[in-house]
């Protein structure tokens, strides 16, 4: 199973919000990172049809997601960043809904509703108005929505906004059970979400494809590149100055300060590199904001 993003365009006028993106994707968690603005909407958009990208093609098995339209739609789940729901549905009317859209018989939905419900932990709401969830909740319920049908291309929009840090944890684990025959996109700000499950992080910034690597791969070029400095109080902002800042911390009567530079300071020692650290590297400190 292969899915293949080629020379992919998309201009919106004059503004290139894509710039000719060239991926390979089999099973496995492609982490897509990247700031606001980066064209991660944009390019989750095409390929789940609701934009039509300017030049370039997507090609699943070879053959053009376009010219497999539906037959390629059946076997895509996607759980969008912003969840739009009729309040009275309940959970369980919801992903009947869904399950239709996706061409199930009502049989075969019957069957699968309650192990979708089961994996996400809302079993004992199937028969209560999703008006009265919480966005946490609702968050599980479009993740229930995208798994209902079995698809062999899941794509995820932020899956984890909303959740708690307990939720939080176990969607991630779920993702990394469900993604072993699947080719997963999972967009997130929440690097920690990728770190453990990504098979590979794709970087994304103003429309192009920084790089494409496993997380230990960037971890490893991250060597030399993080420093941490124990200061006095009164040293803090001349200690600033020394590079990019990626935390501040007490330490007793003085302060430690994670530093991004490749040139080390003086009296500091290199620390273990973390995502954290590369998202800045490569972004910025205000990535984001």
């Amino acid at each position: 199973m292969e899915l293949c993003f080629e020379g992919l365009v998309k201009n919106y006028g004059r503004k290139q919000a894509l710039k000719g993106i060239d991926l390979t994707l089999t099973p496995g968690i492609y982490g897509l990172l990247g700031p606001n603005g980066a064209g991660k909407s944009t390019l989750m958009n095409i390929l789940t049809g609701n934009l039509e990208q300017t030049r370039g093609r997507i090609t699943f098995d070879g053959r053009d997601i376009r010219a497999l339209g539906p037959a390629f739609r059946g076997r895509l789940g996607y759980c969008p960043q912003q969840p739009a729901f009729y309040p009275t549905f309940t959970a369980d009317e919801f992903l009947f809904y869904m399950a239709s859209l996706h061409g199930m018989d009502r049989k075969a939905a019957k069957a699968r509703i309650p192990w979708a419900l089961g994996l996400l932990s809302l079993a004992r709401v199937r028969h209560e108005p999703i008006g009265g969830f919480s966005g946490g909740m609702k968050q599980r319920l479009l993740i229930a929505a995208a798994l209902i049908h079995d698809p062999d291309i899941l794509v995820l929009d932020e899956p984890t906004a909303g959740l708690d840090p307990e939720q939080r944890i176990a969607v991630r684990n779920l993702i990394g059970r469900v993604a072993l025959d699947k080719i997963v996109i999972l967009s997130t700000h929440v690097v920690p979400d990728v770190e453990f499950i990504a098979k590979e992080l794709i970087l994304l910034d103003r429309g192009q494809v920084l790089c494409q690597q496993t997380p230990e791969a960037l971890l490893k070029a991250m060597a030399g590149q993080v420093w941490s400095l124990t200061v006095d109080e009164d040293q803090v902002e001349a200690a600033q100055s020394l590079g990019q800042v990626c935390g501040i911390a007490r330490a007793g009567d003085q302060v430690a300060i994670r530093l991004l530079t490749p040139t080390p300071p003086k009296g500091a020692v290199e620390a273990a590199s973390t995502l954290d650290d590369v998202y800045l590297r490569f972004f910025g400190p205000e990535a984001g904001l």
